[in-house]
């Protein structure tokens, strides 16, 4: 089944709705995929905020690029570099938290946010 073409919104979110368990989301230019991603449903439990692992698997979720390390090939590997760094920082930035990055993991205070940000 094919979904309609839409525009991400002004803050930049594409929003899906997904049958099943898995579905593809292409990212069009001018009318050519220039990009595609599976987006699949997990009700795996995650790591603690407290966890590197655990912060990377929430920014993911919020849409943060993480390189392409790991199983998944999704940066979510519980180690350090300077992409998780990058993604704390542009999350600290992008909801007015003190930009703070102590080796590169998130502060006490980013953990809570992207507990809150997620859900869980």
């Amino acid at each position: 089944m094919t979904t309609p073409e839409k525009e991400t919104g002004e803050d930049g979110r594409i929003e899906i709705h997904i049958q099943g368990e898995q579905a593809t989301l292409q990212l069009l230019w001018e009318g050519r995929a220039v990009a595609e991603y599976i987006v699949t449903i997990s009700n795996a439990d995650l790591e603690p905020e407290t966890a590197l692992l655990g912060q990377q698997q929430r920014l993911r979720i919020l849409g943060y690029q993480l390189g392409h390390m790991g199983n998944d090939q999704n940066g979510v590997d519980g180690n350090k570099r300077w992409e998780t760094e990058r993604a704390i920082l542009d999350f600290q930035a992008d909801h007015g938290l003190t930009i703070n990055c102590i080796n590169g993991e998130a502060d006490q205070p980013t953990q809570a946010r992207l507990k809150t940000e997620v859900g869980w």
